[in-house]
Formats: structure tokens, sequence, C-alpha cells
């Protein structure tokens, strides 16, 4: 169920995990892009699968607050990320430097911890700082 909180009115939508639509899938997945606006704890589960079998190597995401209208923490994106081997961090393209921190930020890199060399052979001449 989706709520629109400014005409508060109920839209069903049907909603399936990431594993059910990629699991007959033998490939992975270069780089996958999450925006759900506040679900994404929800949709990294529903990911679960994949994600063990490295098949996510690279998620960006963005966070803006709106997690938080569902009871979930960035900490909780955070520690679920980490539990599964992921370094957090941003891109700063003009100047081709990768900043792992582990924090969360409005736009986010979650990689791989052990495809983290990776970066350098698909980002020429990228910097990868705070390993």
């Amino acid at each position: 169920m989706v709520y629109s909180i400014k005409n508060q009115e109920v839209v069903e939508v049907q909603c399936v995990t990431l594993d059910s639509i990629i699991q007959h899938e033998d490939s992975e997945f270069a780089i996958t892009k999450i925006d759900v606006e506040g679900m994404e704890l929800k949709v990294l589960k529903g990911s679960l699968t994949a994600i063990i079998q490295g098949k996510l190597p690279v998620i960006l995401f963005e966070t803006n607050g709106l997690n938080k209208r569902y009871g979930i923490s960035e900490g909780q994106i955070c520690q679920f990320l980490s539990q599964n081997n992921y370094l957090l961090g941003n891109y700063d393209a003009d100047n081709k430097v990768f900043t792992i921190d582990n924090k969360i930020k409005e736009d986010n890199y979650a990689i791989k911890g052990d495809r983290i060399d990776e970066l350098e052979k698909r980002i020429k001449g990228v910097k990868i700082r705070g390993v």
C-alpha cells in the first residue's frame, strides 16, 4: 500500500523484491540505482540473495530523510550494508575522488569491499581515499 500524505488517499501498488526479479539472472549488475523515497532498507533487504551472491557490486542510493517516516534510521541502512561487506562513500566526479567514510549522506555509493579495486579499472585516474 502506498499512501499519499498530501491528499491522504490510498493507492494500491504491487511490490516485489529485487531478488524475485533477478533470481534467474546469471550475470551481475555493474551498478544498481535505488530511488524509493525512504524505503531503501526494505529494497536492500529484498535484495539480500543478490547481495550475498555478489550480483550487486555497486549500489547508488539517495537518502533525504523520508526513511524516518517509516521508522528507519540512516544508521540501520549503514549497518545493513556494513554487515554485508559494503563500504559507503561518495564520489566527486570533478576531481575523480572516491572517499570512503562509511557515513550516510544524501547521495551514497555502496561498494562491495572485495571489489573496491575495480573502481580503478572502471574510472581512469580515480583516487580512492579512506581505504
